[in-house]
């Protein structure tokens, strides 16, 4: 459905219309030039660390390397609180990853990390990038998963301390 007419995309036999990878929203060729040049995230936008301000590294070792925050030039939203989601993907029979994979189409995929390829310190330093925010961590995994991110969360002594939330995707 076109966010601009309203009317249905994609319908021609052949290459056509517009869908953003960001705000998910989809538009006719012909309605492309209603809409701003910028994308605005879509609804999601207050947990999003926007691509074009984010720095990356590549962390972990060869053939899982990750990509990893660096540093943040924040938006202009007021309300932005974004959203780190940290899963181990031998969780739960492989649930873990299918999740995360879930995530990494809506999130940045830089704010999706898998604890078997990076160290939660690594992952959690960036949180220092951004001292007047408060950030969100979904933590998807069994009981250790948890517990080491917790754990981490206190050695490293955030401040602010970010919100912490489980999603538990153990064998148990």
């Amino acid at each position: 459905m076109c966010c601009v007419c309203f009317k249905e995309c994609g319908h021609a036999p052949r290459l056509c219309d517009f869908r953003c990878v960001w705000c998910k929203r989809t538009l006719h060729e012909d309605c492309l030039p209603q809409l701003p040049e910028e994308c605005d995230l879509g609804p999601h936008k207050q947990f999003i660390i926007p691509p074009n301000g984010v720095k990356v590294k590549l962390v972990g070792i060869r053939p899982r390397r990750q990509t990893v925050v660096n540093s943040v030039r924040p938006p202009e939203a007021a309300d932005w609180t974004p959203l780190i989601v940290i899963g181990n993907r031998k969780s739960g029979s492989g649930d873990s990853a299918a999740i995360m994979g879930t995530f990494r189409r809506v999130l940045n995929p830089g704010q999706v990390i898998d604890v078997n390829s990076v160290k939660p310190e690594e992952v959690l330093d960036w949180i220092n990038l951004l001292p007047e925010y408060t950030c969100r961590i979904l933590v998807c995994g069994g009981d250790g998963t948890v517990g080491w991110i917790l754990n981490t969360i206190e050695k490293l002594k955030l401040n602010p301390r970010p919100a912490v939330a489980i999603l538990p995707i153990g064998t148990g």
